[in-house]
């Protein structure tokens, strides 16, 4: 079970304050919404986390890597008419599951330029190790099985119904692409373990909206892979720790 840590102190810090001509920048790095950290070992790594950070440590050499911080940016800006004009970006990131060296967590994003405004909801994972891996979850099942498993939904099959059949994943994202009201270009990326039962996981796939014109919506796509004996240990020390999305996942599970 992941261990609580009680924080006696919040933590409020400006990273980032400049001033040029007409505008004032201010860049907040905020960790105010819990008083509670977590902490947990996976794998050769040890994660801590809270509502609105998230770091990595590797146990064998130390190394450090910065999975998420929530982030807030306020400009203010005088226009040629003397009028002020603000924007405003907020990043905001919650932990949904930990299994091995896959973390994943999702990020939701509100950006207000004033002229225009982007928002959106996805998950995202990482292999902690190796970071710039795009597809983390072939750490745990090869692409043929994903595109096996995937094509087995409602959601997809009914995409798919009455157009080419796609011979693999990659041609199967370029025909979903085709439709803009889900983003499905990092399938491999954006997701996260629901839960297990025996040797079979529950993957659920968050998915963001796919053109301005679906702007906010958020799909989520549950779906069913059997693990291979070499992975298993993997989950069986995710449900140990209580680090399935069922045990952390949120408002989201």
């Amino acid at each position: 079970m992941f261990r609580k840590i009680l924080v006696l102190m919040f933590s409020f810090s400006i990273f980032l304050y400049s001033q040029e001509e007409g505008r004032d920048s201010i860049s907040l790095d905020v960790d105010l919404e819990s008083s509670l950290n977590f902490s947990v070992t996976s794998g050769d790594w040890t994660i801590t986390w809270n509502d609105s950070s998230a770091v990595a440590v590797d146990n064998l050499n130390g190394n450090k890597i910065i999975i998420f911080t929530d982030r807030i940016i306020i400009n203010e800006t005088i226009l040629p008419d003397s009028t002020y004009q603000f924007t405003f970006q907020s990043d905001d990131f919650s932990m949904l599951s930990i299994v091995g060296p896959v973390v994943s967590y999702s990020f939701d994003w509100h950006y207000d330029f004033g002229y225009s405004v982007n928002y959106g909801t996805f998950y995202e994972s990482i292999n902690l190790e190796s970071p710039e891996d795009f597809k983390p979850l072939t750490f745990f099942f090869d692409e043929k099985e994903v595109f096996s498993e995937v094509t087995k939904t409602k959601l997809i099959s009914e995409r798919i119904k009455g157009k080419s059949a796609p011979a693999d994943l990659k041609q199967l994202i370029e025909l979903l692409s085709q439709d803009c009201d889900i983003n499905f270009s990092e399938l491999l990326k954006t997701f996260a373990f629901k839960e297990i039962s025996h040797d079979t996981v529950t993957v659920q796939f968050g998915l963001p909206h796919g053109c301005d014109a679906e702007m906010g919506k958020f799909t989520m796509l549950d779906v069913k892979f059997k693990v291979t004996p070499s992975k298993l240990k993997f989950f069986n020390e995710a449900e140990q720790n209580e680090t399935l999305m069922k045990n952390i996942g949120g408002l989201f599970y």
